[in-house]
């Protein structure tokens, strides 16, 4: 899914199940604000993780629906030799996570 479709999917579900109408230029991908808000309506529980072996860190985002279907998406941070800034990625779960609550919905 392409950042528009993301958006799309997320806002459907932040705005179906909880009554809330989304303004333009609502970006949850680029607003630290409008994620954690959307993760906190929609109850989605982030983590983030470093792997061990390797150092690759990830984001994961973990979702239920109503019918008690819950699944889990996952990112990869990126990652500088100097500064890992784990925003993004979470942001970006966050999104992933709300997109595929919103895509349900519209079944």
């Amino acid at each position: 899914m392409d950042n528009h479709e993301l958006l799309k999917f997320a806002g459907l579900a932040f705005s179906q199940t909880n009554g809330f109408v989304i303004g333009n230029g609502w970006n949850p991908l680029e607003s630290d604000a409008e994620a954690f808000e959307l993760k906190d309506k929609l109850g989605v529980d982030v983590r983030t993780f470093k792997n061990g072996m390797e150092s690759h860190q990830y984001a994961s985002a973990h979702y239920f629906i109503e019918d008690g279907y819950s699944g889990w998406v996952h990112e990869e941070v990126e990652n500088s030799d100097t500064d890992i800034d784990v925003r993004p990625a979470v942001r970006r779960v966050i999104v992933r996570a709300a997109a595929e609550i919103g895509k349900r919905l519209k079944k």
